[in-house]
């Protein structure tokens, strides 16, 4: 099922990668360029060749639309499942485990992993099988149409890509050890909780409060220190990431500009369809990267689960 999944995925992109050569035709035809092909018999035609624009784009699009919805919910229902697994497998593994292991463990930090940690692995697979290898096909089509149209703008991506591949790899080394001390306090911050919520009679009989207040304080202030140095590093490669796309589309243009006063094949529909690819592209990078970063700071879940999965 997943196969078929991923297949629908690709039909998908494909079609939409196709609908945007329709509008470099049709930009063609409105400049009275456009040659005649198995869709316009007659370029002079205009009407009747907006006609068909319009009734190719509209099939193609609403066809795309409904096999993308059949694809999406098929990896969705297996990616649940695959998830539901593992959470199984999980729990299952707590319970049997002998009490010396069991007791190494606080209650906290194994309630944590059964809930929170699991949830933010089951939020990273749905990204990574629903929505990211998705994206990562349409990259591989829109640079494969854009090749088509013009391989000397197509260079472009040499560069792109690469550049945003390294920010990711760096802000990844440079967050996982933050990452990791976040899910350590947040451990202990919810072990002081649960220490509080259910020892409350003794806490108050032993005017043990401002004890546990204190105990509170530091580990919250800990586990919200780790959090802010991570996502400031996140949001710093954002920006970065966001500045690069803006100028290689700003690149783009000016090479643009410069080839159409020599190369006459560039034609102002190449030039409109060749950006509308670097847009989504540009769009697709932008997705890949949220899901990267999103997968990054999941890292220390799975290797908190894996803890538990490999006790004898």
């Amino acid at each position: 099922m997943i196969f078929i999944g991923i297949i629908a995925s690709i039909v998908y992109v494909v079609v939409a990668g196709f609908v945007v050569l329709i509008i470099q035709n049709f930009v063609d035809l409105i400049s009275g360029i456009k040659q005649p092909d198995w869709l316009v018999h007659d370029p002079n035609d205009k009407l009747r060749a907006t006609i068909n624009f319009t009734a190719l784009s509209l099939g193609l699009i609403i066809i795309s639309f409904f096999i993308k919805v059949i694809g999406r919910i098929i990896l969705l229902k297996q990616t649940l499942l695959a998830a539901n697994l593992l959470k199984n497998q999980l729990y299952y593994k707590i319970n049997s485990i002998s009490l010396e292991q069991f007791y190494q463990y606080q209650r906290s930090t194994l309630i944590n992993r059964l809930n929170v940690d699991y949830f933010k692995l089951e939020k990273a697979a749905i990204n990574v099988l629903v929505y990211m290898i998705e994206n990562i096909f349409e990259i591989f089509v829109y640079i494969g149409f854009s090749i088509a149209l013009s391989g000397y703008l197509s260079l472009i991506y040499l560069f792109f890509i690469p550049l945003v591949i390294f920010l990711i790899i760096h802000g990844s080394k440079k967050t996982k050890d933050h990452y990791k001390k976040t899910y350590q306090s947040l451990d202990n911050l919810n072990q002081v909780i649960r220490e509080n919520i259910i020892g409350v009679k003794v806490v108050r009989t032993f005017n043990l409060e401002d004890f546990q207040s204190l105990r509170y304080d530091n580990h919250h202030k800990q586990w919200l220190k780790s959090v802010l140095r991570a996502d400031l590093i996140l949001a710093m490669m954002w920006q970065l990431i966001f500045l690069a796309i803006n100028i290689f589309i700003t690149l783009t243009l000016v090479t643009a500009g410069y080839l159409n006063k020599t190369n006459s094949s560039l034609t102002p529909g190449v030039v409109i369809a060749f950006l509308n690819y670097l847009t989504y592209t540009s769009y697709v990078v932008i997705g890949i990267c949220d899901y990267v970063l999103n997968i990054l700071k999941t890292r220390s879940a799975k290797q908190r689960i894996k803890e538990i999965l490999d006790l004898k």
